[in-house]
Order: structure tokens, then C-alpha cells, then sequence
């Protein structure tokens, strides 16, 4: 039997799926939407067993699937069952962990029983806690990061080895209670059991409660290498906590339209602004005073123009807020005013439909005043909508023309500020050609002192005036560039955030609008058609 095996796992698998019957002669399955559909609909309970189109159900609203001995070579067709919970895919033929990624509210995955040798293809199931893959061909651990949530791993019988690196690799899921590694060749070696329980934190390991006496040896027995790692996870846990604050602090820069400008007076964008090339001159007297004057000049500008952003992203959320919350109180009117309408010709229906069911003469003018009624209440309620949507409008434009004001006036700043830097830069350009040309006509006439001491970089360009100018004036024009393209970038983004907001804004209403006006048709379609089964009594 295990030849077999062996020989199925080397076999390419395109010429599996070439001929119509596995290894063991039994027939090779396609997961396809028939034997989805069959498996649905004998696993459902009994209140939707009668899943399908008829019964309303959709692969999404499907929480649990058990498709196992089934001889299913490859995961495929699952796409549209973005609501499941539980998979059961256990004792198939697959070989390779793929198209799962929409299964993105999966918890529980069972693949035991496999022909898998590459743990891969997990990283979209974040909420995923339970996971088997015992009784594969599985060599190592890697592939299971993207599951903050692992609870309960299970991947004995496969084949993997080495004992510290596996047990290190499951220290980051800080989640994890249960893990089951028994049977792979790893188990037999006598550094396995202590390691394990000294370096792993979980209540069950192979199956069996952990023993906390024996814990606490084995940690007695790793405590030098125990400390070394806990340490260096501490400085890696607290590298990772300032990456994601300053990744946070980005972002907030970013909505506010002022990408770059965080970081105090040392804002982001200056920490590269200066053009690498300038270092050639700084060993010149004055020219590091230079170069830190604007700085600063330009630092305390930007970080004025990052609390801007900041301040007027604001007023523009606050701005937003207050429209919806008027939009909303408008939307909250007009259904209270159309279930008034609706309950009063409900109301005066049902009296006139007791008096037709009472009287031996016959629908007649009952009827015809049931529909002038509801004929009345159709105008009724479109009325409301439409008054609902020029209202709608009306609030919208002025939302957007108080929005654009606040744009308008926040770029107006933003050209101020980069007008002052670019004045502040052509200072700076200035005060280097100055200092540099003075320094260059004393080295060359042999006025400097500890001359030899000077460094090569800066020596090459002091050969002839036009070397020096040539690198002055093309620092100048890289930092005239930076300057251009932050401003566009700042003034584009502030642009495109109103254009967008407003855009949404129309598009939620259109998508209301029609909605609604659908809504109403469908009522009076359904009332007409009740009238003329009465037409007919």
C-alpha cells in the first residue's frame, strides 16, 4: 500500500487528471457544481434541504461542507461560498493547498489525509482557528503565517524533522493551545519533548494535557536559550509596535492630504529632500549652516502645513457627518410620512373590502373607489420621493460648495507655504554659489589650510568653477523638482478627496432613488393585481 502511495505522490497531475481512475482504481472526482449541489443538499438540515434557487438559498448562506472520501484531486468551484464556517475536505487525493482565498469567514479547515507536501494558499483565512493537516507529506511549518487566529493545529504523520525549528516557528501564534505533531520522524528524537513544552506555551501537546511539573523542568532545563529568545521577541514585538505606529501615523497624514508632512519639524519629506550630491560640499566652512537654516525654515513650514491638513480634515468629516445626519432625518420624514399613507389606504381598503364581501351587489363602485384611492397614495408617494430627492439635491450642492471653500482655502496655504520654501531654497542656492565660489578661488590660489586633509569627493569638484557650478546648480534644480512635485501631489489628493466624496454621495442617492421608486411600483403591482382577482367575484 504505502508503494503506491508513493508512487501517487510523484506522478505529475496533469496525467492524473488525464485518465478517469486513481491509483486504487476507484474513479478520480471533479468538484464540481453537481457533486456540490448533492453533497449540499444531503448534508443540509432538514428545514433547507431543499437548497437551490427554488428555496431561495445561495452558496453563500451554505456554513458547513463536508466533502470528504471523495477523490477530489483539486480544490476548485468554492469561490461563491464566501460564508463558510467549516470545510471538510479530509481523506481526498489533493496535492496542493489552492482557491480558498474567498473563504475569508472559514474557521475550521480539515486537509488530512492528503497527498500535500507544501503548506501554502492560507494567507487570505485570517479568522481560520482550526486547522488539520495530519497524514500529509509535509516537511516544515512554513506557510501558516496570515492566521492570527490559529487555535488548534494538527499536523502529525507527515514528515517533518527538525525539532527546534518547527517548535521556534509556532511561538508566534500567540493564539495557539493545541498542537498535535505525533507521528512525524521529529517525535522519535529525545530533545523533542522537553523542547516542545519548554518553548511552547500550549494546554495540549500529541493529544495530551501538558503536565505543568514537567513544564517547568523542561523551562529549568532551556532557561539560557529560553531567555535569549524571549528577549530578541521582545525587541522584535517592540520594533513591530513602532513600525505600526508610525505606519498609523502615515496613513492619518495621508487622508488628511498631507502625505509626508508628519514628523515634527523634521518632517518625513525633508529627511530625503536634500540631493545626496550637496555632501560633496559640506566640509567647506558655512556650508553646513547653510543647509541646516533651510531646514529649519523649511521643517517649521511643513509641520504647519501637516497640522493644517490635519485640522482641516476635520472640519471636512465634521462638514460630512452633519450632512448625513441631515440626510437621514430627511429619509426618517418621508417614511413616516409614506407608512401613514400606506396604513391609511390599507385601512380604508379593508373597510370597503368588508363592505364588497357583505353585499350581494357585486364589487361596484366600491372597487373603482379602492383604486382612485390607491392611485391617490401611488401620487402620494412618489411625491414624497421626489421632494425627498430635490431636498436630497439641495443639501448635497450645499455641502459641496462649503466643501470646496474648505479645499480651496486649505490650497490656497499650501501654495503659500511651498512659495516661501522655493524662495527659501533659491536663498540657499544663492548662499552655497557664494561660499563655494569664495572657497574655490582660495583653494586655488593655494589659501587653504590642511588643504591635502581635504576629502576626495570634495576635491574632484573643486578641479575649475564650472565642476563646482555644475553640481550647485543641478542640487538646485532637484530640490526646485521635489518641491513642484510635493505641492502637485498635496493639491491633487485635497482635488480628488472632493471629487470623490461628492461623487459618492450622488451615486448612494441615484442607487436610493431607484431603489425606492422600484419599492413603490412593486406595492401598487401587487394592490392592482389583489383588485383584479376581485374584478373577477
Amino acid at each position: 500500500g504505502s508503494s503506491v502511495l508513493s508512487s501517487m505522490a510523484t506522478t505529475n497531475p496533469a496525467a492524473i487528471a488525464a485518465v478517469p481512475f486513481g491509483a486504487f482504481g476507484e474513479e478520480v472526482s471533479v468538484l464540481s457544481d453537481e457533486l456540490l449541489q448533492k453533497l449540499i443538499t444531503v448534508q443540509a438540515p432538514e428545514a433547507v434541504r431543499a437548497y437551490g434557487k427554488a428555496a431561495g438559498s445561495e452558496d453563500k448562506d451554505v456554513l458547513y461542507l463536508r466533502i470528504d472520501f471523495q477523490s477530489i484531486l483539486k480544490i476548485d468551484n468554492l469561490n461563491s461560498f464566501v460564508g463558510l464556517r467549516k470545510l471538510q475536505l479530509d481523506n481526498n487525493l489533493i496535492e496542493k493547498i489552492e482557491n480558498l482565498d474567498a473563504l475569508v469567514s472559514l474557521e475550521w479547515l480539515d486537509l488530512s489525509f492528503n497527498h500535500i507536501t507544501k503548506i501554502e494558499g492560507l494567507s487570505k483565512l485570517t479568522r481560520l482557528s482550526e486547522l488539520s493537516l495530519a497524514h500529509n507529506r509535509i516537511t516544515t511549518l512554513e506557510g501558516l503565517l496570515g492566521l492570527p487566529s490559529l487555535d488548534v493545529l494538527s499536523i502529525g504523520g507527515n514528515q517533518i524533522e527538525s525539532v527546534e525549528e518547527p517548535i521556534l516557528y509556532l511561538r508566534q501564534f500567540k493564539h495557539l493551545r493545541s498542537v498535535n505533531l505525533a507521528g512525524n520522524p521529529l517525535c522519535s528524537q529525545p530533545t523533542y519533548p522537553a523542547f516542545a513544552l519548554a518553548f511552547l506555551s500550549v494546554k495540549y501537546l500529541d493529544f495530551r494535557r501538558v503536565n505543568e511539573e514537567a513544564r517547568a523542568a523542561a523551562v529549568v532545563k532551556y532557561t539560557d536559550r529560553l531567555e535569549v529568545i524571549q528577549a530578541k521577541e521582545a525587541e522584535e514585538a517592540e520594533t513591530l509596535a513602532r513600525s505600526n505606529t508610525e505606519a498609523t501615523e502615515d496613513q492619518k497624514y495621508a487622508d488628511a492630504c498631507v502625505k509626508g508632512l508628519n514628523g515634527g519639524d523634521n518632517p518625513k519629506f525633508l529627511r530625503t529632500f536634500l540631493d545626496p550630491e550637496i555632501d560633496k560640499l559640506r566640509p567647506i566652512p558655512g556650508i553646513h549652516e547653510i543647509l541646516t537654516t533651510f531646514l529649519t525654515m523649511a521643517g517649521t513650514r511643513l509641520k504647519a502645513a501637516g497640522d493644517l491638513g490635519l485640522a482641516q480634515r476635520a472640519r471636512r468629516a465634521h462638514e460630512a457627518d452633519e450632512l448625513a445626519a441631515a440626510l437621514k432625518a430627511g429619509r426618517e420624514d418621508v417614511r413616516t410620512a409614506s407608512i401613514a399613507l400606506i396604513d391609511a389606504f390599507t385601512a380604508h381598503k379593508r373597510q370597503l373590502h368588508d363592505e364588497i364581501l357583505d353585499s350581494s351587489a357585486g364589487p361596484g363602485t366600491r372597487l373603482e373607489e379602492i383604486r382612485a384611492h390607491l392611485q391617490q397614495a401611488k401620487d402620494a408617494l412618489l411625491g414624497l420621493e421626489i421632494e425627498l430627492v430635490s431636498n436630497t439635491e439641495d443639501a448635497i450642492r450645499r455641502f459641496e460648495r462649503s466643501y470646496a471653500d474648505l479645499t480651496s482655502s486649505f490650497n490656497e496655504q499650501i501654495q503659500a507655504t511651498f512659495g516661501e520654501i522655493r524662495d527659501g531654497e533659491a536663498t540657499m542656492h544663492k548662499d552655497l554659489t557664494d561660499v563655494a565660489s569664495l572657497f574655490l578661488e582660495r583653494f586655488l590660489k593655494g589659501e587653504i589650510e590642511n588643504a591635502l586633509e581635504l576629502p576626495d569627493s570634495l576635491i574632484g569638484v573643486l578641479n575649475d568653477k564650472t565642476t563646482l557650478t555644475n553640481l550647485i546648480n543641478g542640487t538646485h534644480d532637484t530640490h526646485l523638482l521635489a518641491i513642484d512635485t510635493k505641492e502637485d501631489e498635496i493639491l491633487s489628493s485635497a482635488n480628488r478627496e472632493l471629487e470623490n466624496v461628492v461623487a459618492t454621495l450622488q451615486e448612494a442617492e441615484h442607487k436610493r432613488n431607484r431603489s425606492r421608486v422600484a419599492e413603490i411600483c412593486d406595492l401598487i403591482g401587487r394592490e392592482l393585481d389583489e383588485l383584479s382577482g376581485l374584478d373577477d367575484m
